[in-house]
C-alpha cells in the first residue's frame, strides 16, 4: 500500500497577524513571565524573611522580629513576582523573536 499527500480542494488565506495564533507565538514568553514570576517571588520572599528575622533579632523585642519579617516577606513576595514576570517574558519575546523567528 502506497502512501500519498493529498491536499485539500479549497483553502482560506490567512494573513500574517493570524498566522501568529497558529505557529504559537507568545506563549513561550507569557509561560517564562509566569514561571519567573513565581520564582523570583518566592526567592525574595525567603530570602527578605531571614534578612528581617535576623535584623530583628539583634534589635528588636520578639513582636518586632516576627512584624519585620512578615513585612520583610510580603514585599518581597510582591517585588519578586513582578521583576520575575517582566524578566521572564522579556527573556521569552527574545526567544521567540530572535531564535525561533516568530513575529
Amino acid at each position: 500500500m502506497e502512501m500519498t499527500l493529498r491536499l485539500p480542494n479549497n483553502y482560506v488565506e490567512i494573513e500574517e497577524e493570524e498566522m501568529m495564533y497558529l505557529d504559537g507565538g507568545g506563549w513561550i514568553a507569557n509561560t517564562l513571565a509566569v514561571c519567573g514570576g513565581i520564582a523570583w517571588s518566592i526567592a525574595s520572599a525567603v530570602s527578605r524573611a531571614i534578612a528581617g528575622a535576623s535584623i530583628g533579632t539583634i534589635t528588636l523585642p520578639l513582636i518586632g522580629t516576627v512584624s519585620l519579617a512578615a513585612v520583610g516577606a510580603i514585599s518581597g513576595a510582591v517585588s519578586g513576582f513582578i521583576a520575575g514576570t517582566v524578566s521572564g517574558y522579556t527573556l521569552g519575546r527574545y526567544i521567540e523573536t530572535k531564535i525561533l523567528k516568530w513575529s
